[in-house]
């Protein structure tokens, strides 16, 4: 199925919410998309994170620092409290300034994870006192093998639109400009799933890039010639069995 991001968190936010205490508890979900071998966000997926809500700049551009960087590679939970009351304990984390300066008195987060792999983060948090107990932590523990395999296949999912937009729109590319297509065709589907009335395929340019080689193809001429090639087996097949046919008269 084609998932379209935003009326599935919406959803599964009806699922998690009535798990959470009290009305200012915030549910944070987010698939961690890979592009070009690197973390690639979604900032109207990820708005309502706190781990990476810093990450972003005045034009919504995502820039990675070293301390996220760092936690993506080694992912581990992060409980956050400046009032412990319910035997819970803090976990240390060097992103606890972070959770501090956001104003949140309650904060977890909880790493997915899908066949040894971070597949998506999940964050908990509230501006009130006390609103995470160890019975919520275990609600949501029970959720979180369904969580990872749900990210899991969002991503998958991703790559595969990618992939297609990429067969569909453009011809064969060499692999050492595959980025660039990636690029071109994740923003393409960001623009789609925020409804954008300008949705379209931006241009593929490389600028102040000269090749020392270069070779001129035409978009779907493989499809074309592939088809060209069956229906001419195809007619020289019928011609053989109608001169096989006249031999055995």
């Amino acid at each position: 199925p084609t998932y379209n991001y935003h009326l599935f968190f919406a959803d599964l936010e009806k699922i998690i919410t009535p798990l959470l205490k009290g009305a200012d508890t915030v549910f944070s979900l987010f698939p961690l998309f890979q592009l070009n071998g690197v973390p690639f966000f979604d900032y109207s997926i990820t708005n309502k994170s706190i781990l990476i809500a810093e990450a972003y700049t005045a034009n919504k551009t995502f820039k990675i620092n070293p301390e996220l960087a760092g936690y993506l590679k080694h992912p581990h939970v992060i409980f956050y409290t400046n009032n412990a009351t319910n035997g819970l304990r803090n976990t240390t984390s060097i992103l606890d300034e972070r959770i501090g300066r956001s104003g949140v008195t309650t904060y977890l987060c909880i790493p997915l994870i899908h066949n040894h792999s971070l597949s998506g983060i999940l964050e908990i948090y509230s501006h009130e006192q006390d609103q995470l107990d160890n019975e919520t932590m275990q609600a949501l523990g029970s959720l979180v093998p369904l969580l990872s395999q749900l990210s899991q296949d969002i991503t998958l999912e991703f790559k595969k639109r990618i992939d297609d937009i990429i067969i569909n729109r453009f011809t064969t590319i060499q692999p050492s400009v595959q980025w660039k297509f990636n690029h071109i065709a994740a923003q393409y589907i960001q623009d789609l799933e925020n409804d954008s009335r300008d949705a379209h395929i931006k241009a593929v340019v490389f600028e102040e890039v000269y090749p020392l080689y270069g070779a001129v193809d035409v978009k779907d001429s493989t499809i074309i010639r592939n088809a060209s090639i069956l229906k001419d087996f195809s007619f020289k097949v019928k011609q053989l069995a109608m001169l096989i046919d006249e031999l055995s008269l």
